[in-house]
């Protein structure tokens, strides 16, 4: 995140204090007064998937406004702006100056690129009559560890979309739910293996998942569903290939008449970078709930955007006079098993955690060396220096920050530089997908909430401290389990063999792996290494 949230927007045309979108506006109670600012001057923010740092660039080159960006000439180069990315931004504010000098909404289907090929709706599989389409709705603050209160799903009869709600208003009613979905869908696919269940975002296969570790049903039919590539998620395609633009202000209200509950999604022309949907929390009620308009607002770098920043003039220290520490905890998931994995999965957990860590720990270094001090504190995961299931790219990431940490660790020690590792173990709705069946079983999960990210923030802080500076701590990798504090080992010969006339595949096996096999690692999971309650 960008911009100061200490500089009121009273006097935005003040030196400094323009109000560019940061985070904090989804919540901040000047955002009306912002936003009508940027309209007013028809800010670059207003382009849909604009960039702080592509803003900046745009500006340097005498381009300070969305009809400016739309009618400059397509083929204009602009210094440290790839030209994907000024193609992109360029043909978007075209279309929404065209939307909002004819005042409707309009749309457009994005070119495929001709050197990558099998992108966007091309990778839509073929429509097959029994296609389902599906989403669900949850509210995470109900019950212990949230409630999946609503699977939706959307079938095709006679050629018209029949909507059918399956509704689960307490813990048993979610898992008859999730049954009856997993059921049809199974069906479905039985009577046609061609057919497929579309959902926007990547929510729901992982919803999938952990309802099926939650109650420990239908884990046999969830599994042909991942290993066959039943369902698709249809974001990043449709994302690829459609460009839209918003004509004022949208409010799509849903109601659902045998609960009374209503859905809002309440978008602004600029404001919105990604589509979400605001639904209410579920109170199990038949009372109408009301709810006020949502603003979604701010800024999402992607990994290719931050790769594009000039790395020496990332504006990293502008707002405070100089950097002191940087922590890389951005991550995202994309589980799938490994032979089922496509390029964009891994991709994505790459860019996000791998190449994001580099990205900003590395805008940061000449900030550091300048200085003669600084910290870096980085999020790796057992499931890298362990292992896990279904999760190769996260895994390999993670395992990849922690290289990453050493190398930085060696190089910018000269420097008064530190970086570490951090390995969390926090109570998440995932881990509260063991299924509680009995009062054993009870104790153990109340045990492991107590594995809060709270816990994990003393060891984040000290590591951050003067006192690890003086203790020269780094290089390190550290994990933190409620009460419980590791020190990681690090990479170093076990056992070693020698053989006089060198080696043949044959001396290998009959005199080198016997000697070192007492010394091989199982094939173990993290849950297999850390198998005992938190302490």
């Amino acid at each position: 995140m960008f911009g100061s949230a200490d500089v009121s927007p009273r006097d935005p045309g003040s030196a400094g204090t323009y109000p560019d979108p940061v985070e904090h506006c989804r919540v901040c109670a000047w955002f009306p007064v912002c936003i009508e600012r940027r309209r007013a001057d028809d800010h670059l923010s207003l382009v849909a998937g604009m960039s702080r740092a592509a803003t900046e660039r745009l500006g340097q080159a005498a381009i300070p406004t969305l009809a400016a960006l739309a009618t400059s000439p397509l083929d204009r180069p602009i210094p440290d702006l790839n030209d994907r990315t000024r193609v992109r931004l360029r043909e978007q504010a075209r279309l929404q100056l065209a939307g909002r000098e004819r005042g409707r909404l309009l749309y457009e289907l994005i070119a495929p690129v001709p050197t990558e090929p099998g992108r966007g709706l091309a990778t839509l599989p073929a429509p097959a009559p029994l296609d389902l389409f599906f989403d669900i709705e949850a509210d995470p603050w109900v019950l212990d560890d949230g409630l999946e209160y609503l699977l939706g799903v959307v079938e095709l009869r006679d050629g018209e979309p029949v909507y059918r709600p399956i509704w689960g208003h307490d813990r048993r009613d979610e898992k008859l739910a999730f049954e009856r979905f997993i059921d049809l869908v199974i069906g479905r696919l039985d009577a046609d293996p061609s057919m497929h269940v579309y959902h926007y975002g990547g929510y729901e296969s992982g919803a999938i998942k952990r309802l099926m570790q939650r109650h420990a049903t239908r884990e046999d039919e969830v599994d042909r569903l991942l290993r066959g590539g039943t369902l698709v998620v249809t974001e990043g395609r449709v994302t690829e290939s459609l460009g839209v633009v918003l004509k004022g202000r949208i409010a799509l209200r849903v109601l659902v008449p045998e609960r009374g509950m209503v859905t809002i999604l309440t978008v602004e022309p600029g404001d919105v970078v990604g589509w979400s949907a605001v639904v209410p929390p579920y109170r199990g009620t038949a009372d109408a709930v009301a709810i006020e308009p949502v603003f979604e607002a701010g800024i999402v770098l992607t990994g290719s955007e931050v790769k594009s920043l000039r790395l020496g003039h990332v504006q990293m220290g502008d707002a405070f006079g100089r950097i002191d520490v940087v922590v890389n905890n951005a991550g995202i998931l994309r589980d799938r098993f490994f032979f089922n994995m496509s390029v964009e999965e891994w991709k994505a957990v790459i860019d996000v955690h791998l190449n994001g860590t580099f990205y900003v720990s590395r805008a940061a270094a000449p900030h550091f060396k300048s200085q003669g001090s600084g910290c870096y504190l980085n999020m790796t995961s057992t499931s890298g220096l362990v292992g896990n299931l279904g999760q190769a790219n996260y895994s390999a990431a993670k395992l990849g920050i922690v290289g990453l940490s050493k190398s930085i660790a060696l190089d910018m020690a000269r420097f008064r530089v530190r970086s570490n590792c951090i390995s969390p173990f926090a109570w998440s709705r995932m881990i509260g997908s063991i299924p509680v069946n009995t009062p054993e079983a009870q104790v153990r999960v109340e045990k492991l909430k107590q594995m809060t990210p709270e816990k994990i923030a003393p060891m984040a802080v000290y590591l951050c401290s003067h006192a690890a500076d003086e203790a020269n701590v780094s290089g390190q990798i550290f994990g933190v389990r409620n009460n419980e504090i590791f020190l990681f080992s690090q990479n170093r010969p076990l056992r070693s063999v020698h053989r006089a006339g060198g080696w043949t595949p044959e001396a290998i096996g009959e005199q080198a792996i016997p000697a070192l096999r007492a010394h091989f690692y199982p094939l173990e999971r993290s849950q297999d290494v850390f198998s005992w309650d938190p302490i």
